[in-house]
């Protein structure tokens, strides 16, 4: 790699890399800081020079640490400017791209930048590249690729959003968009976005709740519309009243407990305590209905 050298420079000029795939510079930042101030540097942060600025390579975590310190200088381990920006992600990769503790957030970014590098070269190629499958590599891309960043790293970071969750919301998305294109023209595609990342981080919306394609193709604008507007309603809750109320056959079986419950109501309506005469025959007609009111009740349940 050519010539390294060891120097010491003022925090203020040393700068995180842009291209760093680690999202949360203050996880277990705690640690870090006691680490620093019981053993001291046992390394340097690794950095190219660049505009009269030290680029990190390696130690993003331990600069954040030394910067809460408020450390006016760190140890840096100088060594050649990155030839291309691939060689950049490279080295990138080589010093932290091993790591077990990154989040989904990271693996995609790094994912998707390595892809932005290698001039968008085929997922399979890529794949082969990374040592990964080919749908691993393609989920992360396309989601990295689909959403605004801004929208999404919060959720990473929280655990409320990941890679899965959000690769299946693209296909929702988007046979939304084919099956109702009036609706998503007169929301936008942006604000049904938000909105549902904002329901799936709030556990309204599950990738259960996703791959069930019967409540775009049997819903009614107006229930899309519904759903979408009430910021505590469930997707699942609005698939029963879809399949439930929207099928024919939900339709009669409803309109048959209504009856039966009815007539229940009826016979109860009947029993007229002036004119009881036998109170063991009225009794027993009494817990007759209630049998059937708690049989019809456990079957309406089981309905919806």
């Amino acid at each position: 790699m050519g010539n390294v050298k060891m120097i010491w420079a003022s925090i203020s000029k040393i700068v995180p890399n842009q291209k760093n795939p680690r999202g949360d510079l203050s996880v277990k930042t705690n640690e870090m800081q006691q680490i620093i101030k019981s053993k001291g540097w046992e390394t340097g942060i690794t950095c190219y020079e660049k505009d009269s600025k030290y680029i990190i390579l390696s130690g993003h975590r331990r600069w954040h640490a030394a910067k809460k310190l408020k450390m006016k200088e760190l140890p840096v381990i100088l060594v050649e400017v990155p030839k291309s920006e691939e060689e950049e992600l490279k080295r990138l990769w080589s010093v932290q791209g091993g790591k077990e503790d990154w989040t989904d957030y990271e693996w995609a970014k790094y994912t998707y930048e390595l892809w932005i590098g290698w001039e968008k070269c085929s997922f399979e190629e890529l794949a082969k590249k990374m040592r990964k499958s080919s749908r691993w590599v393609a989920e992360r891309v396309r989601v990295f690729q689909y959403y605004p960043h801004s929208e999404i790293e919060d959720g990473f970071i929280k655990g409320s959003l990941s890679v899965a969750v959000l690769y299946r919301l693209i296909g929702w998305f988007e046979k939304l968009s084919n099956q109702k294109s009036r609706l998503v023209a007169s929301f936008s595609l942006s604000m049904i976005r938000s909105t549902m990342l904002q329901k799936i981080e709030n556990r309204l919306v599950s990738i259960k709740d996703l791959k069930n394609e019967r409540f775009i193709c049997e819903s009614s604008d107006e229930q899309i519309k519904r759903f979408l507007l009430d910021s505590k309603m469930k997707l699942s809750d609005c698939l029963l009243t879809t399949e439930v109320g929207n099928t024919l056959e939900g339709r009669k079986e409803v309109s048959s407990y209504q009856q039966t419950l009815k007539s229940i109501t009826a016979c109860f309506n009947q029993l007229n305590v002036d004119t009881i005469t036998n109170i063991q025959e009225a009794l027993a007609h009494i817990n007759h209905v209630r049998d059937e009111l708690l049989k019809k009740q456990s079957e309406l349940r089981a309905l919806i």
